[in-house]
């Protein structure tokens, strides 16, 4: 599809529901990118979906993509965005389940690689994107109850994951997100300095919301909540 100023979201989903094949290529071609930071005027959005949405999720992760962006999307029209979002689910729920597990499968096992051995029998409640100001993002599981990240490796500590970044603030074990079912994540710095999160540079402890984004230096790290 070309996308231009007179292009809405409701041209997006009205080709995703009538040439699913065409938007996936969209995808790749991160046409959808470039369209929200030329016509929509939305930058912030654009780079999120350029640092979590590279070409290749549109070919591993199309329905993956497609939820991440209309979550997004809800800045724009909230009320077309989520009305889609709920639609697109329950219509698509096999393969949105596949290719969770198949992307669940992939960072289990990067997840052992770093030590958190014994975690991935709990419950996913989230993850997190985090990446440093110009390198590709990378993911992390968030399990239900207490999750430890830091640079350093801690095998004995099952609730422990080590960030791969080049940003020297981040200590050894820096901070710890706990998260249920029932309620918001909190976040707490256990060692270190202080992220900036929203209007707060000095923020160490809290209640921070999914899609919540938190940044350390270069390092930014963004929430995300487990749809399923």
């Amino acid at each position: 599809m070309k996308y231009s100023e007179f292009t809405n979201i409701e041209s997006i989903i009205a080709l995703i529901k009538s040439d699913w094949e065409s938007f996936k290529q969209d995808l790749v071609n991160q046409k959808i990118k470039s369209w929200v930071s030329e016509y929509q005027g939305r930058d912030d959005i654009s780079k999120v979906i350029d640092e979590q949405i590279h070409g290749d999720w549109g070919t591993l992760y199309p329905f993956l993509s497609t939820l991440r962006i209309f979550e997004e999307f809800r800045k724009i029209n909230k009320d077309q965005s989520d009305k889609f979002l709920k639609e697109f689910k329950k219509e698509y729920y096999s393969e949105i389940e596949n290719e969770y597990r198949m992307f669940q499968g992939r960072n289990n096992q990067i997840d052992n690689m770093f030590g958190a051995k014994g975690a991935s029998s709990k419950p996913i409640v989230g993850f997190i994107i985090a990446a440093d100001d110009d390198i590709e993002p990378s993911v992390y599981i968030l399990y239900e109850g207490k999750n430890t990240f830091g640079s350093g490796t801690h095998p004995e500590d099952s609730t422990f994951q080590q960030i791969v970044t080049r940003e020297r603030l981040l200590r050894n074990r820096h901070f710890v997100i706990e998260v249920s079912r029932q309620k918001e994540p909190t976040f707490k710095v256990v060692d270190g300095d202080s992220f900036k999160f929203e209007s707060n540079n000095n923020f160490r402890e809290g209640v921070v919301e999914y899609r919540s984004h938190l940044i350390l230096g270069g390092l930014h790290i963004r929430i995300i909540e487990n749809f399923n």
